[in-house]
């Protein structure tokens, strides 16, 4: 897979919704390239009352993590899992997603706003969203497609280059396409690959409900 593509290549970090969620903030503070968007992408936003994403999922490497939601007129999800902190020791932590729909497609854009952040420097990490009652399936952006757009002015937005920090023992820079507002074009131009393929459809994040055991 060539360097640039994908939100994190860096060892040890795992590439699983929940590692993605929780490193949504430290991706978009330098460690590693990504696509992000000043406001949740997708056009509609769906009624999550029977959302089929509520419940506890576990990933191929065994990791778990539970959805539950938060406001179900508004489409918004809490994703809550557990984490090493520098220590070693495990804590609970949790991330808020925003569903949206466009046509037939769905997207989830996660957030979580820092301390002392500016409104205008907030972003969401996105991509695309499907399955069923069982399975979740997430794809995400190809950054340097997504990069190509935004230098041609095709997409609006910036391009960041990002340093590694001093203290990263792996010195690789990194690449951060921050998109503007997504027109309902633009939507028709990535579901219709009107620019090519715009996802890593063969990386998807996969992750199985966790059945609890009939008594």
């Amino acid at each position: 897979m060539r360097a640039g593509r994908g939100p994190c290549y860096l060892s040890g970090m795992k590439t699983t919704l929940w590692a993605f969620a929780l490193g949504g903030i430290s991706i978009m503070l330098g460690a590693c390239s990504s696509v992000t968007s000043s406001e949740p992408v997708g056009s509609t936003v769906p009624d999550l009352t029977d959302s089929k994403f509520s419940g506890k999922w576990r990933m191929v490497d065994g990791d778990e993590f539970e959805i539950s939601v938060v406001s179900a007129p508004e489409g918004i999800l809490r994703i809550t899992g557990e984490e090493k902190d520098e220590e070693g020791n495990i804590k609970k932590s949790s991330i808020k997603g925003y569903v949206r729909g466009d046509e037939d497609w769905m997207f989830l854009s996660l957030t979580e706003k820092a301390d002392g952040e500016k409104k205008d420097d907030h972003k969401y990490l996105w991509g695309r969203l499907s399955g069923d009652e069982d399975t979740l399936l997430f794809w995400l952006p190809d950054v340097e497609k997504f990069e190509n757009l935004v230098k041609s002015e095709t997409f609006p937005g910036k391009i960041v280059k990002k340093k590694p920090a001093k203290e990263d023992t792996i010195q690789i820079s990194s690449t951060d396409v921050q998109l503007g507002k997504l027109t309902a074009a633009h939507l028709k131009a990535i579901k219709d690959e009107t620019h090519g393929v715009l996802f890593e459809w063969d990386s998807p994040v996969i992750a199985i409900r966790v059945k609890e055991k009939a008594k």
